[in-house]
């Protein structure tokens, strides 16, 4: 974009050709009559060219440079530094250029409408109730790389198949897996009212059968006991004594061995918890 002083140079120095081109002069000044509504502008054009001053911008660098140029001047405003040299340029042209005047005119009017629905900052801020959060534990900020993870997910899967293949595990669920039938007949001879039962034979077992069976509590029906019977089938089996048996419910895990009838029992354990408790017998091989 040319600037007026350009063009009125551009139309003295057709004019005063020494061999005027009668196009070219009507041209430049159809170029200069568009800029002359506003008699102020004659004026500065006037002003601009007894201006011994450099002007190294055109318009659309300067432009360009208004945004910057504003900011910089509303820093000053409030007292911070500035670089006064990098904007001298500017500051040159605005003087010379009535087009630029104009845009850095518009563009302060844009800046100020832009910022008048600012939120100005808060000099102060409401007191909050947090005493909630005392006594909190603070979060652990330590976080298990993701490898470790890895090798702790297949430990525990190694862990289970081991548990799962040596000997036999006993689940309950979520119900009740088998009801009692009337009057029937436990290795210990226990009296007790008869919760559920659970039979694993030979026909999974080589040589054992193991039976479960968990009597209520006679003090208090919300606790019960778990009585474990090992029964030797095969011949070459010569005692049901001393073989680890594991009962876990919850966060709970206790580890006995059966005495020399073949019987072990977990008393006082939760009713509740049934659901979620496991028996895993641990047979020998032989």
């Amino acid at each position: 974009m040319s600037t007026p002083k350009s063009l009125l140079l551009n139309w003295l120095s057709e004019l005063f050709a020494e061999q005027p081109n009668t196009a070219r002069v009507v041209e430049s000044a159809r170029q200069l009559v568009g800029v002359l509504p506003d008699p102020a502008v004659i004026r500065q054009w006037l002003a601009a060219l007894d201006q011994p001053v450099d002007d190294q911008l055109d318009c659309d660098t300067c432009q360009a440079l208004l945004p910057e140029f504003l900011y910089e001047q509303q820093q000053a405003a409030q007292g911070a530094p500035v670089q006064d040299e990098h904007y001298a340029a500017v500051r040159t042209h605005l003087a010379l250029c009535p087009y630029c005047t104009a845009a850095y005119v518009q563009m302060a009017e844009w800046v100020a409408a832009s910022q008048a629905d600012t939120i100005p900052r808060a000099t102060t801020y409401p007191t909050f109730d947090l005493s909630f959060l005392e006594g909190a534990e603070e979060a652990n900020a330590e976080v298990t790389p993701f490898n470790v993870r890895v090798q702790q997910a297949i430990q525990a899967g190694r862990d289970w198949f081991t548990d799962t293949i040596d000997g036999v595990t006993l689940v309950f669920g979520p119900s009740l897996q088998a009801q009692p039938a009337s009057g029937w007949a436990v290795k210990s001879g226990a009296t007790e009212q008869l919760l559920t039962q659970i039979v694993v034979g030979e026909d999974a077992l080589d040589g054992w059968e193991v039976e479960c069976s968990v009597f209520v509590d006679a003090a208090d029906d919300r606790l019960c006991q778990i009585e474990i019977s090992l029964y030797r089938l095969h011949p070459a089996v010569t005692t049901a004594a001393d073989i680890p048996v594991t009962l876990r419910y919850g966060a709970t895990v206790i580890v006995m061995r059966t005495d020399e009838d073949g019987i072990v029992t977990f008393a006082a354990v939760p009713v509740d918890q049934l659901a979620e408790a496991s028996v895993q017998v641990v047979l020998p091989s032989e």
